[in-house]
C-alpha cells in the first residue's frame, strides 16, 4: 500500500493537541463544579455513571478524527487480478468535431475501425465497453464479452452536440438497421441543422 498525498499525515498531530485540550477542559469543569455546585448533588448524579461512559463520545471522536486523517493521505493498493477479468472500456468522442477529414475519410470512422479491430481482435475473452462523449460521458454499451454488440454499438455512433440523443438513438438504431440494411453515416457535407433534422426524424419516425 502507498500514500497519494502523504504529506497529510502530518495532522495526526492534531490528535494529541485534542486530547490535552479535553483533559484542560476537564480540569475546568471540576474547578466550577466545586466552587458553584453542591458536592452531595454531583456525588449522587455521577454515582451511576462509569468512566467509559462518561469518555467514550470523545473516544469515538479520536477515532473518527484518526480515520478522517488517514483517508485524506488517499491510501492506494495495487491488486493483481487475472488478465481475463479484466474490463476495458472504450471511449470515443463523438463531437462535431470529429466529421473533420484530415484523416480520411473522417476522424470518427479511423476511430470506429481502430475500435472494431481491438474488438474482433479481443483473444483474452475481457469484457469491453463503449462509451462516448460530447461534452459529458455516456455509456452506450455496458461491458460485454459479446462482439455482436460491441460491434452494433460502434457502428452506430455518431457525431452529435447532444450526448443524450445517441443514447436516444442507439435504443432506436437497431430496429432502423433492420430496415434499413446499414448503419448512418452523419459526416456528410449537411449542415448542422440538417443533420440534427435527420436525428431527430430517424428517432422519433424511424425512417
Amino acid at each position: 500500500m502507498s500514500l497519494i498525498w502523504p504529506g497529510f499525515l502530518y495532522l495526526f498531530f492534531l490528535i494529541p493537541l485534542t486530547v490535552v485540550v479535553y483533559i484542560l477542559l476537564l480540569r475546568r469543569r471540576r474547578r466550577f463544579a466545586v466552587r458553584y455546585s453542591s458536592l452531595s448533588l454531583v456525588r449522587e448524579a455521577a454515582k451511576g455513571q462509569s468512566w467509559l461512559r462518561r469518555h467514550l463520545p470523545f473516544i469515538l471522536f479520536l477515532f473518527a478524527l484518526a480515520s478522517l486523517v488517514f483517508a485524506l493521505s488517499r491510501p492506494v493498493a495495487t491488486v493483481l487480478i487475472p488478465s481475463n477479468k479484466a474490463t476495458v472500456i472504450l471511449a470515443v468522442d463523438v463531437s462535431l468535431s470529429m466529421c473533420s477529414t484530415d484523416i480520411p475519410p473522417n476522424r470518427l470512422e479511423v476511430a470506429k475501425d481502430a475500435a472494431l479491430n481491438f474488438v474482433r481482435n479481443n483473444s483474452s475473452n475481457r469484457q469491453v465497453g463503449i462509451v462516448a462523449f460530447a461534452g459529458f460521458a455516456e455509456l452506450i454499451q455496458p461491458p460485454t464479452t459479446d462482439p455482436r454488440l460491441l460491434e452494433s454499438a460502434i457502428g452506430y455512433l455518431a457525431p452529435t452536440t447532444t450526448q443524450r440523443i445517441i443514447a436516444t438513438y442507439h435504443c432506436f438504431a437497431h430496429r432502423w438497421g433492420e430496415q434499413r440494411g446499414t448503419p448512418a453515416s452523419f459526416c456528410g457535407r449537411t449542415s448542422r441543422g440538417a443533420r440534427r433534422s435527420r436525428i431527430y426524424h430517424w428517432i422519433w419516425h424511424g425512417a
